[in-house]
């Protein structure tokens, strides 16, 4: 009597560790790809701030050199006038 409830309870001691070893393998898997989706998404993010960094860099360019433009349109539209 005493050694069958001694096996059910070693039984279901088993059963527990397997769900338990089971419960950890299905976690591992997902913090492997929580970790990769992760790593992919800072990537994306650096590029995208990479990209941001290029747009205004070119953005200052092209407003630095509209600036000395909208200095010489009175004199172009003096010179046009002049033409006419």
């Amino acid at each position: 009597q005493e050694e069958a409830k001694l096996n059910l309870a070693r039984t279901e001691l088993e059963k527990k560790q397997a769900e338990f070893q089971t419960g950890l393998s299905q976690y591992k898997s997902q913090e492997a790809l929580y970790k990769a989706g992760l790593a992919q998404y800072q990537s994306a993010a650096e590029a995208l701030n990479a990209k941001q960094a290029e747009y205004d860099a070119g953005l200052a360019q092209y407003q630095s050199g509209q600036a000395p433009l909208r200095n010489k349109q009175p004199e172009f539209q003096a010179g046009q006038a002049q033409s006419a």
